[in-house]
């Protein structure tokens, strides 16, 4: 099919088709947000050449919304967090890599949401279209690689929600980026009591952290991540009973500064002020302390 082939189509799903360079992954249009783009002036943009076909996100295409999964990981636990959809695309090294959904309530002055493993590691991004717009590049098209885009699932892209796909979007971040700092055999047990001990005091109901502990324990190698999950239900259960557990302190301790603090980062979070112990207990070892052995109280200074 032609590029103008393309575009007429995704017209006819009430999608508006941008123009784009061939193997590019924008537009050059200046303000193409805006570009008037119609059934009756589609050939203006859209000729016999090479070119590749985007499509604007967000009120100009009834509401469409992409998730973006910008690596591995992402695309491999986005089926376990992400609502089903029937429009899902990718390239041949990123396979359903673009889960495509229509929302009512994106807000009209956010483009995008961007999560990042680091600076400038993205990992997932949600395109609303809102602000100064977003765009993707569709299947029809070309990657700057070679590879062609195509579709997965070329259905209807499911009806959802912001609220439900923002809290997607952070949960497969989050996932990635413990994944990836997963500790090795040997502290696998403390690990996962810390894990859902943060995420208890993060607000997450029990059997959400349950579900997203195994998960995570899988992929990142453990051998009994069942048991993992219940390590974590544990400490969210101590948690709900008043008594101390881990919080972003024990978190950095297994899972390193730079991967905890992102995941803090990502879900907003920010720890309660410590309880000082009595000047005998404060010199106490941190380990100890979270064992009980703090004489004249159970607090710990460092949660």
């Amino acid at each position: 099919m032609s590029a103008l082939e393309i575009a007429r189509g995704y017209l006819a799903r009430n999608w508006k088709p941008l123009p784009i360079p061939y193997k590019k992954k924008g537009p050059t249009y200046d303000d193409w947000q805006r570009i008037p783009i119609a059934a009756e002036n589609l050939s203006q943009y859209f000729n016999s050449g090479p070119q590749n076909v985007g499509v604007q996100m967000g009120p100009a295409s009834n509401g469409l919304t992409d998730v973006d999964l910008d690596c591995h990981e992402a695309i491999t636990l986005a089926p376990h967090w992400l609502p089903p959809t029937n429009a899902m695309f990718g390239r041949r090294s990123k396979p359903k890599s673009h889960w495509l959904y229509t929302i009512s309530d994106a807000p009209l002055d956010k483009s995008s949401f961007r999560l990042t493993g680091s600076e400038r590691d993205c990992l997932i991004e949600l395109r609303l279209g809102g602000g100064k717009g977003a765009q993707t590049v569709f299947p029809g098209s070309t990657h700057p690689s070679e590879e062609q885009i195509e579709w997965a699932s070329a259905g209807a892209p499911a009806q959802s929600d912001l609220a439900t796909l923002h809290a997607a979007v952070k949960t497969i971040a989050c996932g990635v980026v413990l994944w990836r700092a997963w500790p090795p055999q040997g502290s696998r047990h403390n690990a996962a009591l810390a894990l859902g001990g943060f995420l208890a005091r993060a607000g997450w109901e029990v059997d959400t952290i349950q579900n997203f502990v195994e998960i995570v324990a899988h992929y990142g190698g453990s051998d009994a991540p069942a048991a993992r999950g219940q390590d974590a239900v544990d400490a969210a259960g101590s948690h709900a009973r008043g008594e101390n557990v881990y919080g972003l302190p024990g978190l950095i301790d297994f899972f390193g500064e730079k991967p905890a603090k992102r995941v803090a980062k990502i879900l907003g979070y920010r720890e309660a002020p410590a309880v000082l112990l009595p000047a005998a207990a404060r010199g106490l070892p941190w380990r100890e302390c979270m064992r009980g052995g703090v004489p004249g109280g159970n607090q710990c200074a460092r949660r």
